[in-house]
């Protein structure tokens, strides 16, 4: 360091500081991360004085970290030095009352940053908005959202602008993935449909595997660490 940085732990003395994506972290990033929080005392890149501050710690994450320590991938003590109170939140296809409220809200945010306005949906994209599952939870909703409008001719949404992940397109009505021929274990089930839904993604973006990450509001590691997984190929 060349000259005086203040950071983001410093920049929240007295206030909160929120870390999100909190399961991504490495090892070595947790412990830095649990001897601020256990000492309340930072230093500067390039310093050896320790500085003092005080906050509220807000993490986020939407892995199972239980399971991440188990893997050895998260650590016990940090852990538990930032779950001293935890909020679940289900995920979006389990509360589905919010769904009107966050479709009409992302609708008009996204209108009103693009300068579009939409006057009318074809029936088949308001199906699909209230059916699909999001496994993508409120990003994946919002992403669609933005690219419809986007996409959106003269103020119509046609069905042609969205994802073609169940052939909204081809038919003339959107249909629930329902339907099975035979039971499966939830994990294989769950295995299969990321792997499918993860290859669809990359072929819509050309494989580009970092917007593959912003879109889907996952970390770059996390989509190479599947890909590998599933052994997609291009």
């Amino acid at each position: 360091a060349s000259k005086t940085h203040t950071g983001k732990f410093e920049l929240s003395n007295h206030g909160t500081l929120f870390l999100d994506e909190i399961g991504d972290l490495s090892l070595t990033t947790q412990i830095k991360l649990l001897r601020a929080l256990e000492t309340k005392q930072i230093e500067r890149i390039g310093s050896n004085t320790k500085r003092e501050i005080d906050f509220q710690l807000i993490c986020a994450t939407n892995q199972n970290l239980p399971e991440k320590i188990q893997n050895r991938e998260f650590r016990e003590d940090f852990f538990y030095r930032i779950s001293t109170i935890v909020i679940k939140i289900p995920a979006l296809r389990e509360r589905r009352e919010d769904l009107p409220a966050l479709i009409k809200f992302f609708f008009q945010k996204i209108q009103k940053e693009n300068g579009i306005s939409i006057r009318s949906l074809d029936d088949a994209v308001t199906d699909f908005l209230f059916t699909y599952d999001y496994p993508g939870n409120i990003r994946e909703l919002k992403n669609i959202i933005e690219r419809i409008v986007i996409l959106s001719q003269n103020g119509f949404v046609a069905k042609e602008t969205l994802p073609t992940l169940y052939n909204v397109a081809a038919d003339s009505s959107y249909e629930s993935p329902s339907a099975f021929s035979s039971i499966i274990p939830w994990k294989e089930y769950r295995k299969k449909s990321e792997s499918e839904y993860l290859t669809w993604v990359l072929k819509q973006l050309d494989w580009n595997a970092a917007e593959a990450s912003r879109r889907l509001g996952i970390s770059s590691r996390q989509i190479y660490n599947k890909i590998q997984e599933y052994g997609l190929r291009r």
